[in-house]
């Protein structure tokens, strides 16, 4: 039996960087070291992105959740309104992409 994981943003790019990587930020995250000041600016970056769409989107939807499975739900009930959605989740292969989680 598979756990399903959750694939952020940022284990993507782990990923890309180094297999061994994505696999110690997903199972053993003590042995992760702490952000560097630029990754930390790169993230800061993503969120004042994140800020300016809000700007542009004034109608759209905001679908941040710290609960995985709720953000799935919420997702999929949101496409019907055909608005624009942030943070929106997906699901595949027993991996969930909740966007904009680190």
């Amino acid at each position: 039996m598979y756990r399903r994981k959750n694939l952020s943003k940022s284990k993507y790019i782990n990923g890309l960087q180094c297999l061994k990587l994505l696999w110690v930020s997903s199972n053993d995250t003590i042995r992760m070291p702490p952000y560097s000041a630029v990754t930390q600016h790169i993230f800061d970056q993503g969120h004042l992105i994140g800020d300016l769409a809000h700007e542009l989107y004034p109608d759209g939807i905001n679908l941040h959740t710290e609960n995985i499975s709720e953000n799935l739900i919420e997702t999929k009930a949101s496409l019907e309104l055909r608005r624009p959605l942030f943070e929106a989740g997906f699901s595949g292969n027993k991996l969930l992409l909740p966007a904009g989680h680190p």
